[in-house]
């Protein structure tokens, strides 16, 4: 008989350590030898717990005497979760699988009268105290399932309908955005109903569907992902047309050095550096840029801190900037983005984000433009750490900046910012 172990110490690292759900997953799987049917379960209770997890901790500290967080508190979401949203699940061995994980781990309290009141709970459905509804913040953070101070903060930076508007769409389920490699047939995609067509400034296409695709069909019509906010920040980006130098940093994704090594393969003499801190990910863009043949390509493993051993300054026409933000924009994408959220991560991104754009910025030559590009929806960890960055590199400009919202296009939400460094002082 299996137990609750696996998804207990999932719960915490992400929950406590603030780990992402592939982070735990990972973890897990070392450490722990699940079958296919365990793996499938596991899953399932883990994501369903971190979806639901504001209404099921509440639930859980208003029914059980049990500090929030704490180990008894996380445990008993598991067993709340499976009554509450499996109605077929056999009760016998939800118990067993609470019981066992709480003897294994030695924890505090009646394991049986504990069951038992979630148990009866689960008979009704879960309805929101009166009380609460006099507390608009607290009432909507249930609703929506999103941290109560995290709508506070989009109250004041967007309005409250706008704030209700935006986290509406964080839960939904988001469209996926796709760009064409050289080997793509875009006649063939345009009459294609899976695909919707996006035109962009620059006069290319995106494709996107909310229909389920494999991979290997993407990768069979000549496409690679691509996010919305991504490829429009991109089409407005201005790229010299002769011998174009590009530094790329912040990156997590392989294909994500893609958009502009295609859009600058054929140009004279062009190259471009993108720089992975992450082993895996920079693995994974060695193996992207080898299946796509990209000539111009130069990628490097190293810290941020490191970058200036490998490149040089004042040389780039382009950098761009990935942030390190809360990535609040990716959360229908990143289930374990809202649980884990505080307050006082905001004041951490904005500091690092605005610490990586600085020492980024003294690899932009004179004439040249910086792109930060993120997926915050916060104005602490967007348009201050802008404004905070203009204050001290005067030498920069804003070209243009923008925040794009989950329920435009219906896609991942983010922020960015063309900045231009003057060439002179009358620039």
């Amino acid at each position: 008989m299996a137990d609750y172990i696996p998804e207990l110490y999932a719960l915490i690292s992400i929950l406590s350590e603030q780990k992402t759900y592939g982070e735990a997953l990972f973890k897990v799987n070392q450490e722990e030898q699940l079958s296919q049917a365990g793996k499938k379960k596991f899953s399932e209770n883990v994501l369903g717990v971190l979806r639901h997890y504001f209404c099921l901790s509440f639930e859980c500290l208003d029914l059980l005497p049990y500090a929030k967080d704490s180990e008894e508190h996380i445990l008993s979401l598991i067993p709340l979760f499976e009554l509450r949203y499996h109605k077929d699940s056999n009760v016998d061995e939800i118990y067993a699988c609470y019981h066992d994980a709480f003897m294994k781990e030695r924890l505090m309290g009646d394991v049986k009268h504990n069951f038992k009141v979630l148990l009866e709970a689960t008979k009704k459905p879960f309805k929101i105290p009166d009380e609460v509804k006099s507390s608009p913040y607290l009432y909507n953070s249930l609703v929506l399932e999103i941290p109560d101070f995290f709508l506070k903060r989009l109250s004041k930076d967007y309005s409250a309908q706008n704030a209700l508007n935006i986290a509406s769409y964080l839960h939904k389920k988001s469209y996926n955005f796709f760009a064409p490699a050289l080997t793509c047939n875009q006649e063939e995609l345009l009459s294609n109903d899976a695909f919707e067509n996006v035109s962009l400034d620059d006069g290319s296409i995106l494709y996107s569907t909310n229909k389920p695709v494999s991979i290997k069909e993407v990768r069979n019509k000549g496409l690679y992902p691509l996010g919305y906010l991504e490829a429009l920040a991109y089409s407005k980006l201005p790229v010299p047309a002769l011998q174009p130098k590009i530094l790329l940093t912040g990156l997590e994704s392989g294909y994500q050095l893609l958009p502009l090594c295609l859009k600058t393969l054929d140009t004279f003499e062009s190259k471009v550096d993108a720089v992975y801190q992450d082993a895996l990910s920079y693995r994974g863009a060695v193996d992207v840029m080898k299946k796509y043949q990209l000539k111009n390509a130069h990628i490097i493993n190293t810290k941020l801190s490191l970058i200036k051993t490998y490149v040089k300054d004042h040389y780039y026409d382009v950098v761009v900037s990935f942030g390190r933000d809360c990535k609040l924009g990716l959360a229908r994408r990143m289930p374990s983005v809202l649980p884990c959220l505080r307050e006082q991560d905001f004041l951490k991104s904005k500091k690092r984000q605005l610490e990586d754009l600085l020492e980024m910025s003294t690899f932009v030559k004179e004439g040249g433009h910086l792109l930060f590009i993120n997926h915050a929806l916060d104005k602490e960890e967007s348009n201050e750490v802008i404004s905070s960055f203009l204050s001290l590199r005067k030498d920069f400009t804003v070209v243009m900046k923008e925040m794009v919202f989950p329920n435009i296009m219906d896609c991942d939400a983010g922020f960015y910012a063309i900045l231009k460094r003057k060439q002179n002082q009358n620039d």
